[in-house]
């Protein structure tokens, strides 16, 4: 720039007409000699400017590519050119939530019942990783078995594809109103309500608990020789809430969807608000159960007894099992009922309660009425069904 150009320049920030040098202020033309004044940018005005349009131009695409709906697509369709491709998947949960302490990370599967060539799969991972998943686990949003679910997120291709989840609301779960069955329906015709919510009562016959997750049964004494399976995942277990206090014997109401493991009916419960206890088993007599051993025994009824060894524990010489002859006061210690304890549960019993079970020592057992060779028995079929030894 010229000297004269700076020196005209200086002058108008001054207030002065750059062409005939008068006082004329802020205005445009000058009011002496005509002229029309140009009015020059600063330079920091350009810069700010520059800046707001930068910010608002990559706020309007963040919120804009936010709001635009991914493609849905099918697990048959997903190849290599879809690495990192945000995308809708709708489906079956096959494989219930389940969360790593470690990488706070939570994880399920999905299928939506068609099959990738390409990476012969008919399901896929679905991943999400903290913070989001802690909300998922704060908001109770964990799909278990049999859930239909919509899923948005990111395809990631390595050996196998998967799918990661950014955000809880990319996770919907759509769930029915359950309706009641009994076991009946069930038994005749379990396929019809795949998939389905359900309500169903029945009566704890097993429980295994793996920490993270349980296994039990149910068993309506009207079918007893069709016991359905219960499934507690980790979201039911110990990710939404104390889950109830229940046990063998106690009669409970579940409500949860029913699902297939093993080409048999499983019910999957919702959360640890799912089931609840009817009513729990009270302690019976050993009179109560000889009097009605024709009706028990054919129901395989679980019933809690306190029992007086009367005879040393007998100690099965093929190695199946022990049995003790026990009897209680309510038959005057008269009458004997034989219990019977598999090897393999008289082996995961503790040392220390095994040692106090001797003659004229009470126990505390749960058991499923039996009947052998005409002789009522008592089984017990784990380790915690003992509950006490006085």
């Amino acid at each position: 720039m010229s000297n004269d150009a700076s020196v005209r320049n200086e002058n108008r920030e001054k207030g002065f007409c750059p062409s005939c040098g008068r006082y004329i202020g802020a205005a445009d033309i000058c009011p002496y000699c005509g002229a029309r004044v140009h009015k020059r940018i600063d330079m920091k005005y350009i810069k700010a400017l520059a800046l707001i349009v930068a910010i608002v131009g990559t706020i309007l695409f963040v919120v804009g590519t936010s709001y635009i709906s991914p493609p849905s697509i099918k697990i048959s369709q997903i190849n290599q050119q879809m690495n990192y491709a945000r995308v809708k998947l709708s489906g079956t949960v096959i494989s219930s939530s389940t969360f790593n302490e470690d990488s706070e990370s939570l994880s399920f599967t999905i299928s939506d019942g068609t099959k990738n060539e390409l990476f012969d799969i008919d399901s896929i991972r679905v991943t999400v990783y903290s913070p989001t998943s802690k909300e998922l686990v704060q908001m109770g949003k964990l799909p278990v078995s049999g859930d239909s679910v919509e899923i948005v997120g990111q395809i990631k291709i390595r050996e196998t594809p998967y799918i990661i989840v950014s955000y809880s609301d990319d996770v919907i779960i759509h769930r029915d109103t359950p309706q009641e069955v009994n076991f009946d329906q069930i038994i005749n015709s379990w396929q019809d309500y795949l998939g389905s919510a359900v309500i169903i009562d029945g009566w704890i016959s097993e429980y295994v608990d793996y920490g993270d997750y349980a296994i039990c049964s149910l068993r309506d004494y009207n079918y007893p020789d069709n016991d359905l399976s219960l499934y507690i995942p980790q979201p039911a277990k110990t990710l939404t809430g104390a889950l109830a206090n229940f046990f063998v014997g106690d009669l409970v109401r579940v409500i949860g969807n029913l699902w297939e493991y093993n080409n048999q009916p499983e019910i999957v419960p919702w959360n640890a608000s799912s089931i609840l206890i009817i009513e729990k088993l009270q302690l019976w007599t050993l009179s109560e159960v000889m009097s009605n051993q024709e009706l028990y025994t054919s129901q395989r009824r679980i019933v809690k007894l306190n029992l007086t060894l009367v005879e040393p524990p007998y100690y099965s010489s093929s190695g199946a099992g022990v049995s003790l002859n026990v009897s209680d006061s309510s038959v005057g210690l008269t009458k004997y009922l034989k219990v019977w304890i598999w090897a393999r549960v008289w082996d995961d019993i503790p040392d220390d309660i095994k040692e106090n079970i001797t003659l004229g020592r009470t126990l505390l057992v749960v058991g499923e009425l039996q009947e052998y060779a005409g002789t009522l028995e008592l089984i017990i079929d784990a380790a915690n069904w003992i509950l006490g030894v006085y």
